[in-house]
């Protein structure tokens, strides 16, 4: 047992072992209480450690944060309601079980010991039945409250990863001069709008809302952009765009998500318009001054992604289209917006909103200011966004725009030999535990070519393939850990342990980099000493099924141009290619 005696003082803590439940700090400042609750502590395979007074309660906390403290009130130095509190104020973002056992039993004294901080107490005399089920119950508020934090970080660490994902598949043109306004409701936007010229330089423009956020809506996100970008510098029409996207994402996605859209084309001499509606509010034609909406195109086809083929001559809408007209798109965040008296923001009100704008620039200004003056202190319950597109010069320019016929991440056949480079890192054993290879490997790219944004894309898809090799791999951790919600503590917990024990075992990394002329091929493999990898988790998630794990293979193949699994899953390879412009 350890023991702690008046500062400065020194702690020798028991011999951890695979069934100690943790560590526990006894504070009270009578050294006979402080070893019987030791010692019976420790037979309950507690890791026990011991503090005389409030001072050396902190002082232990500073030295490692305890699983639960068992808190006296009464005690020189510090009492326990002001530990409590200094505890409470300095570890705000870690939650410690505080358990005071006291002899006082008036009940102000009890209910003071819940406002300073505590969880719970315990007044003596008492059992050790009584005891034992009081710390029991600690312990799952504190299992709780850690997988909580855990399950919290774990979406703010995929809400950063689709933020970063988002910005990196964006390539819009005429960013400058379309207007542009999107409020999430939560962490993460869900909405995404593409905009690109065709060869023959008109202008495709999409406006796509994605059922879910973070992470789940950066997948959907993924194939769209390259799908909308590749095909739409290639010169196919909007239908064709449509639907090839719709194929995808009724492939790719679980049968609870899809994309509503909105997709405009603006011809190059900027008197032709056609209007596509897949599951969104109306686009609404607007022209003169003032404003006035002179049409309205509702929504006749199913969202994205629901069925397997999307038919949409009939629902393709062409319009004559003056110089100056405006295009207004957006997302149902709008007229989901409510007031205090919980009514909606609806289409008339959109409409005199823009009817009452001096000017046709005026328009999103106008709408924005009529959503926030109308919603009041109420907060967003949908993403919105709000897009105006100025059918001028300015968004369609008269003179060709240089753009490529052609997209390096759509080549399906290897090029002409070309000047290479290639580099191997290899971890073995416990330097497993420590590795953090992404950024190593990102640099002595960068040192040798310029991979400007490129950079994201190839940290994503090592990290994804690396923690594939580490976790599935020489660790032998299993997916389906991480199926349901309370599943993902239990995994992060194990990974933990094994990695810690991890004596043997291998991951091997190659990068090879290829070049000709301003083409770039990055082949990364990734080989582990594990016993494999499951296939058909993969393959169940590419049929469409859903699936709370796996999500990072669809990541992995939205972003390389191949991706391949060789002997039992333990050799992967995936190459990724762009183009210097």
């Amino acid at each position: 047992m350890n023991a702690f005696s008046d500062p400065p003082f020194t702690g020798i803590e028991l011999p951890r072992c695979d069934k100690k439940r943790g560590r526990i700090v006894i504070v009270d400042d009578d050294n006979l209480n402080r070893t019987l609750l030791g010692a019976q502590l420790s037979k309950d395979n507690f890791t026990v450690l011991e503090a005389s007074n409030g001072k050396q309660a902190v002082q232990v906390c500073e030295t490692a944060i305890p699983d639960i403290i068992l808190m006296d009130i009464l005690m020189p130095e510090m009492d326990g309601y002001e530990t409590t509190r200094f505890i409470r104020k300095h570890w705000p973002d870690t939650f410690v079980p505080i358990l005071f056992i006291t002899s006082q039993a008036d009940e102000s004294a009890l209910a003071e010991c819940i406002h300073a901080g505590g969880d719970d107490f315990l007044c003596k005399p008492y059992t050790p039945i009584i005891l034992k089920a009081r710390i029991k119950a600690l312990e799952r508020m504190r299992d709780q409250s850690r997988q909580i934090q855990w399950l919290l970080g774990q979406r703010l660490r995929e809400d950063e990863l689709a933020i970063q994902t988002f910005k990196a598949i964006k390539n819009n043109v005429a960013s400058d001069s379309i207007q542009t306004i999107m409020k999430s409701a939560d962490q993460f936007n869900g909405d995404v709008f593409l905009t690109a010229y065709t060869p023959n330089n008109d202008l495709h423009a999409l406006l796509g809302d994605l059922t879910g956020h973070g992470l789940s809506a950066a997948l959907g996100a993924l194939p769209v952009s390259d799908i909308f970008y590749v095909m739409t510098k290639k010169g196919f029409s909007a239908k064709e765009i449509l639907e090839e996207i719709n194929r995808k994402l009724y492939k790719l996605l679980p049968a609870n998500m899809f994309m509503a859209a909105q997709f405009v084309t603006v011809n190059s001499n900027i008197d032709q318009l056609s209007l596509v509606n897949c599951g969104m509010p109306a686009i609404l034609h607007v022209r003169g001054n003032p404003c006035t909406v002179i049409n309205r195109v509702h929504s006749s086809t199913y969202p994205l992604g629901v069925t397997p083929e999307l038919n949409v001559d009939i629902d393709i809408q062409y319009n004559a289209l003056q110089y100056g007209d405006r295009i207004v798109l957006m997302s149902d965040g709008i007229l989901e917006a409510r007031n205090e008296a919980n009514e909606m923001f609806n289409d008339q009100r959109i409409e005199s909103a823009i009817s009452s704008a001096r000017h046709v620039d005026d328009i999103l200004h106008n709408l924005e200011q009529s959503v926030h003056q109308f919603m009041g202190h109420n907060k967003l319950i949908n993403d919105m966004s709000l897009v105006v597109i100025p059918c001028t010069t300015d968004v369609i320019p008269k003179h060709d725009v240089p753009v490529s016929d052609s997209h390096s991440f759509f080549r399906h056949t290897p090029m002409p030999h070309r000047e290479a480079f290639n580099f191997r890192i290899r971890y073995e054993g416990r330097q497993l535990a420590k590795a953090y290879p992404q950024p190593l490997i990102i640099d002595v790219i960068k040192r040798t070519i310029d991979i400007g944004s490129h950079a994201q894309s190839l940290f994503t898809i090592i990290s994804e393939l690396y923690n594939n090799a580490l976790d599935h791999g020489v660790l032998c951790l299993d997916s389906s850990l991480k199926q349901d919600p309370c599943g993902f503590g239990n995994y992060l917990s194990e990974r933990d342990q094994r990695l810690q024990a991890l004596k043997e075992g291998v991951v091997s990394i190659e990068i090879t980099v290829l070049a000709k002329d301003k083409f770039y091929e990055a082949t990364m493999e990734v080989i582990d000493s594990g016993t494999g990898f499951d296939f058909v988790t993969v393959q169940a998630f590419d049929a469409g099924e859903s699936h709370l794990h796996g999500r990072g293979i669809a990541l992995l193949k939205g972003l390389c141009r191949s991706l391949e699994f060789k002997g039992k899953g333990n050799h992967a390879i995936a190459v990724y290619d762009w183009q210097d412009t």
